[in-house]
């Protein structure tokens, strides 16, 4: 299976589209909110080596476009991954979820400071409406099946998930999966880079709402 490159042509929600560069997603109707799920079109690249601080699955993301005059402080836009592939029957056609966050064996962060995981919301400290034009963003999950976000090369978030793998030998695929709501609605698949040189910090604690 080729590695992440674009977005998938196969899995859009109805208010999305794909831009010039396949590279870029964005909102169809920038005054709807909804209907903005993104899938990537391959599993993320594994980082290993001892040159690196940090090993595991990761990408990274452009803001290329915001509209924070028609959605001022909305905190809709929301990251994460699944291992569900672009090809599974149940995100095609009438049967794609809607929201990210209801894509099978997913884990998101976003939604304003929201985490979910098999469809329990908790509160997380960081609060993805803080997102500015030209912000980079980069996803990492670690062998251990840590979740790490970070903005402009700065870790924002760490949460234990269930992502991790079952030997250290096995490796896993995971995909990219973006709700592009709130005041962003344009957003940059960055060509492959490896994970923030950055030590990281402890694991946010995480607090179940829903």
């Amino acid at each position: 299976e080729p590695v992440l490159d674009r977005w998938s042509p196969k899995v859009r929600a109805f208010n999305t589209m794909a831009g010039k560069d396949p590279t870029e997603v964005r909102r169809r109707c920038t005054s709807m909110l909804g209907g903005t799920l993104a899938i990537g079109s391959g599993p993320m690249p594994f980082y290993a080596g001892e040159h690196l601080l940090n090993e595991g699955y990761c990408c990274s993301f452009r803001v290329v476009g915001v509209d924070s005059e028609r959605h001022p402080g909305a905190g809709a836009f929301a990251l994460g991954v699944s291992r569900v592939p672009p090809t599974d029957s149940r995100l095609q056609g009438p049967r794609c979820p809607i929201n990210a966050y209801e894509v099978p064996d997913v884990v998101m962060v976003g939604y304003g400071a929201k985490y979910i995981e098999e469809r329990k919301w908790h509160s997380v400290p960081w609060d993805s409406s803080a997102l500015k034009m030209h912000d980079r963003m980069a996803m990492l999950v670690t062998p251990a099946g840590d979740l790490v976000i970070f903005v402009n090369d700065k870790q924002v978030v760490r949460i234990a998930t269930g992502l991790g793998a079952s030997s250290k030998e096995e490796q896993q695929k995971f995909y990219p999966i973006i709700d592009l709501g709130g005041h962003v609605d344009s957003l940059l698949l960055c060509p492959p880079r490896e994970p923030p040189h950055v030590q990281l910090r402890s694991r946010n604690r995480v607090q179940r709402i829903l």
